[in-house]
């Protein structure tokens, strides 16, 4: 049984009107009318928890209801240093700074209903209790004519299993109970650990390290599914390796112990547990490679796909690094040569423009409407690349007066995001500067950097004035046999809908691979995208001076609306943002008019695709959509992915390298289905998903099915947020909402 439920059987268990103090049952209670009801306000602690402040509306709305005139609900604040008022007409919700608030001795599921000094009393030794009372009240003080009160207080005492338990020589109750940052779900278990304890025992222990504390941390001695509980010189300790399973079994271990134990005293406890986990397993180095093979076949035979099969009815055009531009373009051997000839000319929708297998080309290529764009002949995939040229030679390179600091040749006229050297074997680290309490910084490191005199890192650089100065200890165009440039421009600019890019291979480009603004029928098939990214979108600057400068670059991203949106059995790696997305964030103008442009996203298949070394492997987000707007999230399947390394490689650069995960999304998404993936280690957790709440389609999450997820021992697994199921932020929650409502998903620890 998981902490919560257990929690939640106590709960109900020690609210039952188990006795009152006045030995009266409620038929027997004596009722006495409030003459001046009118009068009375409702008053709840400044700093209530949300149960209680839930209870004080909820009690505001039932007197409305039943007696047509809602009090006032103010909460108990008092300047500082003055006292708080007495003989004010008040009822009183919780634990305020009422004297009569604090009249009764109460444990946490006691909770009272009383007539004091004037004032009704309505609390309870925690938020629960203190509904509790409110419903107490609603039902049998408030009635058509007026609120009529008990004579006497009418006390409810739950029944505490555990409340004369001492463990070394301390009453469990008064331990505090604290747990280790890094330990993942650390938090969580705390707070249900600690309500737990003050269901069995009547008091809530508190938080933080104390003389006699509850510890929870993380023991890498022990096995995976292992925990341990031990008592030593007043601190109780739960640990576990890296609390990606066992922290809440570690706690149910614990619960377990005391119950077992009953009240009689604990002086020594010293207990390991191995947990059975459904679904979980752990995976070697054999079993890694095992699955390394099957994605490496994967991209082979991508890399390999055939060519398309064009009707025979079809427009067909031409392009090949042989051809002239002085051709028609309409057959192989009257091919067209350049981009800016297929750029410049009219292409009729329905075509099809077809570039020769083994071909490279720079530049920008602008895909138009109701056009496929594929390959024809033998060998590799054609290839687009916006880099302007190769920078390798030891002539292009100069050194200047910083210490093994080198300077290119030439000024560019876009900022660069990255260079790639021979293919990818290296690639260097781009400095860009953020302004930090009117210090200059190292965007990515935080450290003070002015200018190129301050790059110390090999292969790390920087961009002044167009000029690109790089860090190394040999001329780079000696040291390297290419050198490409990520430079700031798209590789394909989609101008319109219902286009299909099919094998085709973009490398070295500086903003997005595929760029599209609101469309329809975007299909991108059997293509190879890589190297994506690296270079400055924007500095956002603050009122005092500073600002933060933001880099982007995704493979494929659709900015606005989409309906049908297609990516299938495409290789994709190396981008320093994300793999594939459809984005869209509202203006704070268009909330403010509340816009009614849809930017809703309908239709999209992502499928059979290898996405790798990306910082989000697959990204969406549909956000700050006006009141009333009908934008949302529709028929959204994400299958039959192998996703690797996210938040490695090119995007370790960022200056949140931290952030990474296989899925991130947000927005409210109906048919959303997340099925037979492979999401395999990622730098800080597998998916990251917030569902939300829409007014028409109610709660929006994700349906997982059948997805190997594999994790690093102690990595984190991820966050689900619901809007009204509440926010899981933790592993073994990411594990439950899997088991709750799905079947067949593997999860797998794998050894750093």
């Amino acid at each position: 049984m998981q902490p919560r439920a257990l929690f939640l059987i106590l709960a109900l268990l020690t609210l039952i009107l188990s006795s009152c103090e006045s030995g009266d049952t409620t038929s027997q209670l004596i009722f006495t009318p409030l003459e001046d009801w009118q009068s009375y306000a409702i008053v709840r602690p400044d700093d209530a928890d949300a149960v209680t402040v839930n209870a004080a509306v909820s009690l505001r709305k039932a007197i409305g209801d039943a007696l047509g005139a809602a009090p006032s609900l103010d909460t108990d604040w008092v300047k500082r240093g003055a006292e708080p008022p007495s003989g004010t007409p008040e009822i009183l919700v919780g634990a305020t700074n009422r004297a009569e608030s604090s009249a009764y001795m109460l444990k946490m599921n006691d909770y009272v209903i009383a007539y004091e000094s004037g004032r009704i009393v309505l609390t309870g030794g925690c938020g629960e209790a203190v509904q509790a009372a409110v419903d107490w009240f609603a039902a049998n003080c408030l009635t058509a004519e007026g609120i009529s009160l008990p004579s006497e207080p009418y006390i409810v005492r739950g029944e505490y299993p555990l409340e004369g338990l001492t463990v070394g020589g301390v009453p469990l109750g008064e331990y505090t109970i604290d747990f280790s940052p890094v330990l993942v779900g650390g938090e969580d278990t705390a707070e249900s650990l600690r309500r737990q304890i003050g269901s069995l025992t009547g008091q809530l222990p508190g938080d933080g390290a104390s003389e006699h504390t509850i510890v929870l941390k993380n023991d890498p001695a022990l096995g995976i599914f292992e925990s341990r509980v031990t008592l030593d010189h007043g601190t109780l300790t739960l640990a576990v390796n890296g609390g990606s399973v066992g922290i809440e079994a570690a706690a149910e271990q614990l619960l377990a112990l005391l119950e077992k134990n009953g009240s009689a005293p604990i002086e020594a406890l010293e207990d390991s547990m191995k947990h059975e986990q459904e679904n979980f397993h752990s995976a070697d180095g054999a079993q890694v490679a095992a699955w390394r093979a099957q994605t490496d076949a994967r991209i082979e035979a991508i890399r390999s796909a055939s060519n398309m099969d064009i009707p025979t009815d079809a427009a067909v055009y031409y392009v090949s690094p042989d051809g002239d531009d002085t051709n028609d373009g309409r057959s192989p051997e009257a091919a067209w040569r350049t981009l800016e000839k297929l750029n410049g000319t009219t292409i009729p929708a329905g075509s099809y423009v077809c570039f020769e297998r083994g071909g490279f080309w720079r530049g920008q290529l602008k895909a138009k409407a109701g056009v496929t764009y594929t390959a024809y002949g033998e060998g590799e995939k054609p290839v687009f690349t916006t880099s302007p040229e190769d920078g390798a030679g030891a002539e292009k390179w100069q050194k200047t007066d910083a210490e093994g600091v080198w300077q290119y040749y030439k000024a560019f006229d876009l900022d660069v995001g990255t260079l790639i050297f021979d293919g990818g074997e290296e690639w260097a680290i781009k400095v860009v500067i953020d302004v930090i309490g009117g210090v200059s910084t190292d965007n990515t490191n935080k450290v003070p950097f002015e200018d190129y005199h301050d790059l110390d890192g090999d292969l790390n650089f920087f961009m002044q004035d167009g000029i690109l100065y790089i860090r190394s200890d040999k001329n780079p165009g000696e040291r390297f046999d290419t050198i490409e440039f990520n430079v700031k421009e798209h590789g394909i600019s989609v101008g319109g809908n219902n286009i299909t890019i099919d094998n085709l291979c973009l490398l070295y480009v500086g903003a997005h691979g595929i760029s599209a603004g609101s469309v329809s029928g975007l299909t991108v098939q059997n293509c190879e995208l890589g190297w994506i990214g690296g270079v400055i979108q924007t500095v956002n600057k603050q009122e005092n001076g500073d600002y933060h400068t933001v880099r982007y670059g995704n493979a494929i991203q659709i900015w606005g609306g989409c309906d049908g949106y297609t990516v299938t059995d495409c290789y994709i790696y190396q981008c320093y943002d994300t793999g594939i997305t459809p984005q869209w964030m509202f203006t704070t103008a268009q909330q403010e008019n509340k816009s009614p442009t849809d930017y809703s996203m309908k239709n999209i298949h992502f499928a059979g695709n290898v996405i790798e070394y990306c910082m989000y492997s697959i990204e969406y987000f549909l956000s700050n959509v006006p009141e009333g707007n009908a934008s949302h999230i529709e028929n959204y399947v994400i299958e039959d992915n192998h996703m690797w390394y996210a938040g490695y490689g090119l995007s370790e650069q960022r200056y949140n390298p931290g952030a990474a995960s296989h899925i991130k999304g947000g927005g409210a998404a109906t048919g959303y289905i997340v099925r037979n993936n492979w999401m395999i280690l990622s730098k800080n957790m597998i998916t990251l998903v917030s569902g939300g709440v829409n007014e028409e389609r109610g709660l929006t999450m994700p349906t997982l099915e059948n997805n190997l997820i594999a994790q690093t021992v102690g990595g984190r697994y991820g966050v689900l947020t619901g809007g009204d199921a509440g926010t899981r932020p933790f592993d073994l929650a990411v594990v439950d909402y899997l088991g709750e409502l799905n079947q067949g998903n593997q999860f797998w620890f794998v050894e750093k």
